[in-house]
């Protein structure tokens, strides 16, 4: 083989893997994408202060999307401490407006003034909830990838530590949750998720 064919030989071996790389990547292009999104989770408990043995537990996720208004979920529970034994389980969430909430970076999240009611399903009992809550970045991050069925998800979680309050009116007074109330809390980065 002459010189001349050998370096043809070459280019079109380049073009071919060039060719391959670039229909690759147009497949995965071209997969269903979701909107990159952050999280900031708080839980709250406190034992019931006119029920010995009675907790009561508040979960707060703050979730913004590239794509949609900022939303807040809460789930309340009201638990036997001694058997985990579950008494009530409400939920609720509302939509935020872009000036209650900062969410977006790798070092702080803040929600103000976010007002959510629970409720039971079916409808019976409820509550409501105010939350003002400061997120601080306490650690390094880490990341999660996973997969469930054609779904993968690549994302970072990153601890935090939380101050400020959720407050709900109770017979006679309002209820604080303060930061020595909080039993978990992070924020929650997705980086890619493909399905």
């Amino acid at each position: 083989m002459t010189s001349f064919l050998r370096r043809l030989l070459v280019v079109v071996v380049l073009f071919a893997v060039a060719l391959s790389a670039s229909v690759a990547f147009a497949g995965v292009s071209a997969t269903a994408v979701a909107a990159k999104s952050w999280e900031a989770r708080v839980s709250f408990a406190h034992p019931n202060p006119f029920i010995p043995g009675i907790l009561w537990t508040v979960d707060l996720r703050v979730v913004a999307t590239d794509d949609a208004a900022p939303v807040a979920y809460v789930d309340y529970r009201v638990t036997q401490i001694s058997t985990g034994y579950e008494y009530a389980h409400l939920t609720g969430s509302e939509t935020l407006a872009p000036e209650q909430v900062a969410l977006g970076t790798l070092k702080s999240a803040e929600v103000q003034d976010v007002v959510v009611t629970v409720t039971t399903e079916p409808p019976g009992g409820f509550q409501v909830f105010t939350f003002n809550v400061t997120w601080t970045r306490s650690g390094s991050p880490t990341v999660i990838n996973s997969r469930d069925g054609g779904e993968h998800t690549v994302a970072q979680l990153i601890p935090t530590t939380v101050t400020g309050t959720a407050t709900a009116p109770i017979p006679g007074g309002v209820f604080t949750f303060s930061g020595a109330d909080v039993t978990a809390s992070s924020l929650y980065r997705v980086l890619v998720a493909t399905g």
